[in-house]
């Protein structure tokens, strides 16, 4: 996985927030994350509440919006467990940024082709017609 840089993953999170796919709040998450994650650090670990603090939203709505940013494809995370004695725990998540092969703007090179503007084609119905359209000795005889 290659490592993104601070200003394209906040020119990402600005595309996404401008075409409206994230909210404010979602947005300040991803800025508050940026924060998080350390200069030459790939992986950073932070907690809803702590994301919440640093965003200015509630932790219900950092955890929201982390969940939004990875339908996006622009974050990814692992959850953590501490044991204590014979007890598991749960512990801040381990997160990370994806690294975009759209571009720095989020903004997808691929487009799908929609089935409307597909032009349906006509299957030949046996082997002899299949020759003829082949050889050029007939048009395809159009299916009902």
């Amino acid at each position: 996985m290659k490592h993104m840089d601070h200003r394209t993953l906040h020119a990402r999170l600005a595309w996404l927030h401008h075409a409206r796919l994230l909210t404010h709040a979602q947005y300040l998450v991803g800025c508050a994350l940026l924060r998080c994650q350390g200069v030459n650090q790939e992986r950073f670990r932070v907690s809803y509440r702590r994301m919440a603090q640093l965003a200015g939203v509630a932790a219900s709505t950092a955890k929201e919006a982390a969940r939004r940013l990875a339908e996006l494809g622009v974050l990814r995370w692992h959850r953590t467990h501490v044991r204590v004695s014979w007890r598991l725990l749960r512990a801040a998540n381990v997160y990370w940024f994806i690294h975009s092969r759209t571009g720095s703007d989020g903004r997808s090179g691929v487009q799908k082709q929609d089935k409307a503007y597909r032009k349906p084609v006509d299957k030949p119905r046996s082997v002899a017609e299949q020759l003829r359209i082949l050889t050029g000795a007939a048009q395809p005889v159009p299916c009902r």
